[in-house]
């Protein structure tokens, strides 16, 4: 079972070239993918020779093409640099920008990413900002006009999958009221989430391919577990009232707020339960087999656990084909 549990995870690690211990995790527990961060790139050449090296293991072995995401929204979170097209952030767009315009932002950033060995792409955010935020976090969002997050983060999904890269929608249900730094600690987003959820849904509409939960509390929906570690909020929610079909994701389970309350293992298994297909461990690549282990042996001891495995399994098989094969994108 630890073999099929790996197709799970999706992993960082540090230098800029695949270190010895990727290439074991590969082999011991077939990974399902990598996530590269600006401390993996050097230039365009190396970045590419690392994504093939890599993809070039796990094929030499019968495993199935890796994952291999990024952060690339533009602006304040961008990790690729000259020569590759420099975006703006999302926040920063002029009033007059269009759908069509963040089409064409979706195309280039693609093509950039294919020469990069990327094939997942961790954008767009559709969370809904707060009006007059300047910060980081309101940079990084489209409006606050949930119409118009809809209208532009669609133009951007498109861009990306009609052109061969997965896109990721995050943070959902929105982040955009947060009043805390998720990376540091837990924020708590009261109240009803319906106008933060219009983008969401506009993108499962539009055949997104991947949805990321975001690391906030939303006690109206569920006072006790944050948006990565509630079924609730994704298989009440997003399954069943968005009717989302994909591939979901968390978000990087080593954040404060999830980390300042669970262990990595526990947060594996909880987030796993929940309903999330693919979990996110962005640094500590040496806990990652333990991790395995641990989420191992609790699905062993549940029928439900077990269904969730085979469902979650499909699912990212269902992604990989696509990415393999791009013109699936929109079948």
């Amino acid at each position: 079972m630890q073999n099929s549990l790996g197709q799970l995870l999706l992993i960082g690690f540090h230098g800029v070239e695949p270190p010895q211990e990727l290439m074991n995790l590969i082999d011991d527990i077939q990974l399902g993918g990598i996530i590269l961060f600006k401390r993996n790139i050097e230039g365009e050449e190396q970045l590419y020779s690392l994504a093939r090296r890599v993809q070039d293991h796990a094929r030499k072995r019968g495993i199935p093409t890796l994952f291999n995401a990024v952060d690339q929204e533009g602006g304040v979170v961008a990790r690729l640099s000259a020569p590759f097209t420099v975006f703006s952030s999302q926040g920063e767009l002029p009033p007059e920008t269009t759908y069509d315009d963040c089409f064409r932002r979706g195309a280039q950033m693609a093509e950039d990413l294919h020469r990069a060995g990327f094939n997942l792409n961790l954008a767009p955010v559709l969370d809904v900002s707060m009006p007059g935020d300047v910060s980081k976090n309101g940079l990084r969002c489209f409006s606050s006009d949930p119409t118009r997050v809809a209208e532009l983060g669609i133009g951007l999904i498109r861009g990306l999958q009609e052109h061969g890269i997965a896109a990721c929608a995050k943070h959902f249900p929105g982040l955009g009221r947060a009043e805390r730094d998720p990376h540091q600690s837990l924020p708590t987003v009261p109240g009803s989430m319906g106008r933060e959820l219009i983008p969401f849904r506009a993108a499962v509409a539009q055949d997104v391919s991947c949805v990321m939960m975001g690391h906030a509390l939303y006690p109206d929906y569920d006072p006790d577990r944050q948006a990565s570690l509630s079924q609730t909020l994704i298989e009440e929610v997003l399954r069943k009232d968005l009717g989302f079909q994909g591939l979901v994701l968390s978000d990087d389970l080593e954040m404060g707020a999830v980390a300042n309350q669970y262990s990595l293992a526990d947060s594996v298994v909880l987030s796993f339960e929940a309903g999330c297909d693919v979990l996110l461990v962005c640094s500590r690549m040496e806990e990652v087999a333990d991790c395995v282990k641990v989420l191992s042996r609790e699905i062993e001891k549940s029928s439900a656990m077990k269904r969730r495995l085979e469902e979650s399994l499909r699912r990212v098989a269902w992604a990989k084909e696509r990415i393999a094969r791009p013109g699936e994108f929109h079948s």
